[in-house]
């Protein structure tokens, strides 16, 4: 892990920042212009986060519906830039073809075979290496985090062109911090740490008081080994 932003944040306890990540959704949020876009995403978001996952996981064969896809799509937007013509494209997505493509990439991702989940993923209308990140972050979220485009930025060191290489290179370094994390015997997952380096880049430049580390925040004090 040379990535200077990453070893910053792994300065951090990593638990402590994770917890940050409703303010990060908060100040993305209210920086939209419109108030339908911000109270849009804050509700779409909690959904994604929270609820779909545990429906997801609920099914007897893991996958995700046509109406799912969608709203995942705006979620993608609305996180980054609004392009109506995709949410189209995955509206004309048969249901039946929603479902078996889903279903396939869980399984294939489930089993660590994260470029062919994405390239499974992206036989679906409408659907790229980055929303295909997106579904894969909530069907497989272990093995799998989403393509934001504040978290590609640090490990790219440039802005990101969507490609398929450039997400394997990103989540492949973001597993290489959950398996550094997991040697504490914590459960962390590929998309809990892409969502914590989130937190981190957006608190940084909206509301970087709450990432403030002194003696009236203890629980964001990096223990001792880990301070310079």
């Amino acid at each position: 892990m040379n990535n200077p932003v990453v070893q910053k944040i792994i300065e951090y306890p990593f638990k402590e920042m994770y917890k940050l990540y409703p303010d990060a959704i908060k100040s993305k949020a209210h920086s939209k212009k419109k108030s339908e876009d911000c109270e849009n995403l804050l509700k779409l978001d909690k959904w994604f986060q929270e609820d779909l996952i545990k429906t997801i996981s609920s099914r007897k064969t893991p996958h995700i519906t046509r109406e799912e896809l969608v709203d995942i799509m705006k979620w993608k937007l609305l996180r980054g830039k609004w392009r109506p013509r995709l949410i189209q494209l995955a509206e004309s997505n048969s249901s039946e073809s929603v479902i078996d493509v889903s279903s396939k990439a869980f399984s294939l991702a489930n089993k660590g075979q994260v470029l062919k989940a994405v390239e499974k993923s992206t036989e679906l209308k409408g659907v790229g290496p980055a929303t295909a990140s997106a579904i894969l972050a909530v069907g497989s979220s272990t093995n799998c985090s989403f393509f934001a485009d504040e978290v590609a930025e640090v490990f790219l060191q440039e802005k990101a062109t969507y490609t398929l290489k450039e997400y394997l290179q990103i989540n492949d370094s973001i597993l290489e911090v959950r398996n550094h994390l997991n040697k504490e015997n914590e459960e962390w997952t590929a998309h809990n740490v892409e969502l914590t380096i989130w937190t981190y880049v957006i608190l940084s430049n909206t509301n970087s008081s709450l990432l403030r580390r002194d003696e009236d925040r203890p629980e964001l004090q990096a223990p001792k080994k880990l301070r310079k």
